[in-house]
């Protein structure tokens, strides 16, 4: 059952802390907020959201049609919420934050252009439209744009113990992260898991929720200073920055 929370009330919000491919040249790829779980006083929700522009190439596979870019669009979208939202809780066993933010569950928020030129985007995605079955798509995590084709949304076999689309692999690098299959030669921390995410299958691990940890402790760090104790968000109480291996 999909989060429900309440935006009319905003417990934090802000941009994402620097997460491992982060760059002094773009420090928002993605904003965060902060809201009370409906139905459930106790918890709260995490909305990632981040607005993406699409930029549709003619290329091999002949021109784009305008239903067929929308199509696309919407495809990124519903693959990449469907595999990166609430994979874990985030949670802190100290009691020095109020209740609901002790557990804190995640959802993504992502809106798009199609063409244009639009000032508050937060990715730049270029899709080729092409014939052949793969070409290799890249993020450039410093400049903000991403390289697509028009099978990113099609499931293929890239070795794991089930398919990935391209698209929620080059997501997972529009958050920060690290490729983790050793011809990348990037995270060589995780090269035997082959169905992660970041590797070559479909699986968010608690790793990869990490840098929302630690903007919720980077969040609190007021709190604690101030009180004189340690608040310290964990993804299901176990992986921080800290020995995630990112």
């Amino acid at each position: 059952m999909a989060l429900v929370y309440n935006p009319a009330i905003t417990y934090w919000s802000g941009q994402n802390i620097r997460p491992p491919l982060g760059s002094f040249f773009n420090g928002q790829s993605y904003w965060m907020k902060v809201h009370p779980e409906l139905g459930n006083p106790n918890r709260s929700v995490m909305v990632v959201a981040m607005i993406l522009q699409f930029q549709f190439e003619s290329g091999s596979g002949g021109d784009w049609t305008a239903a067929e870019k929308t199509a696309f669009a919407n495809g990124f979208i519903n693959s990449v919420v469907s595999v990166w939202s609430e994979k874990f809780r985030i949670t802190t066993t100290s009691t020095k934050v109020v209740t609901p933010l002790r557990d804190v569950g995640v959802v993504f928020d992502l809106r798009y252009y199609i063409d244009g030129w639009h000032a508050n985007d937060d990715f730049e995605l270029s899709v080729t439209k092409i014939s052949e079955d793969f070409r290799t798509s890249c993020v450039r995590y410093s400049l903000g744009n991403t390289t697509l084709d028009s099978n990113d949304t099609v499931p293929a076999n890239k070795g794991a113990s089930m398919k990935q689309r391209g698209a929620v692999h080059e997501f997972g690098h529009m958050l920060g992260l690290r490729d983790e299959y050793a011809s990348a030669k990037d995270n060589l921390n995780h090269t035997g898991d082959l169905d992660s995410i970041m590797h070559s299958g479909e699986l968010v691990r608690e790793r990869h929720y990490a840098p929302f940890a630690g903007w919720l402790t980077e969040k609190s760090a007021t709190i604690a200073h101030l009180l004189r104790s340690e608040i310290d968000y964990k993804v299901d109480g176990r992986v921080n920055m800290a020995n995630a291996a990112l």
